[in-house]
């Protein structure tokens, strides 16, 4: 499992975040990961970030990051992260 996050770095997106948040939910779902949740930031926020919690397969991982780094690059946006989940802990 991997959890993907989107922001808006220095709200340099005013009227594009809504294609960007679209073009990269585009490719993980073009990597055919399986999303387990979506979370975003509510539109009168200050902040707009989003974020994803993905099952994808090992080999298409590289690739995945490669083109979600793309995506970023044509927005100039230089921070979309990728934290691997290794572990699951339940509290209750």
């Amino acid at each position: 499992m991997a959890l993907v996050v989107i922001g808006n770095v220095h709200h340099v997106l005013p009227r594009e975040w809504r294609e960007f948040h679209s073009r990269a939910f585009t490719e993980i779902e073009a990597a055919g990961a399986a999303v387990a949740g979506e979370w975003f930031n509510e539109p009168l926020s200050r902040h707009q970030n989003a974020c994803w919690l993905i099952e994808v397969q090992p080999g298409i991982v590289k690739r995945l990051k490669e083109m979600l780094a793309v995506v970023g690059r044509d927005y100039g946006q230089n921070a979309i992260a990728w934290y691997d989940v290794c572990r699951n802990e339940y509290v209750s």
